[in-house]
């Protein structure tokens, strides 16, 4: 099992961070499978910080087959990585205030 969990605060209100990032009916959770060689669940959750932002959290969890099984442990670290880099780009648009409409 594949379970990687990355989070970042990002200083702009809850609403602001769902409605650009997903569904903005569905501001608290949103959720992605996909099937292939290594299905994948892919949930992103925001809560609201103590300061008035937005915690965002990135979650992909899969239980590989096969080959991937054995490249498992590579495929946690680079998806950590991905996932850091993907949130840290996301909080540099929506802190810069370059929402798109």
């Amino acid at each position: 099992m594949v379970d990687v969990s990355t989070q970042i605060d990002i200083a702009r209100p809850r609403a602001d961070v769902a409605a650009y990032a997903s569904d903005p009916d569905n501001a608290t959770a949103w959720y992605v499978k996909t099937q292939g060689p290594f299905p994948m669940e892919t949930t992103y959750t925001w809560g609201d910080t103590p300061s008035g932002g937005t915690r965002m959290t990135l979650r992909n969890r899969g239980e590989p087959a096969g080959f991937s099984k054995l490249v498992a442990p590579v495929m946690a670290t680079a998806m950590r990585r991905a996932n850091a880099k993907d949130l840290q780009q996301l909080k540099k648009i929506l802190e810069a205030g370059s929402l798109v409409s």
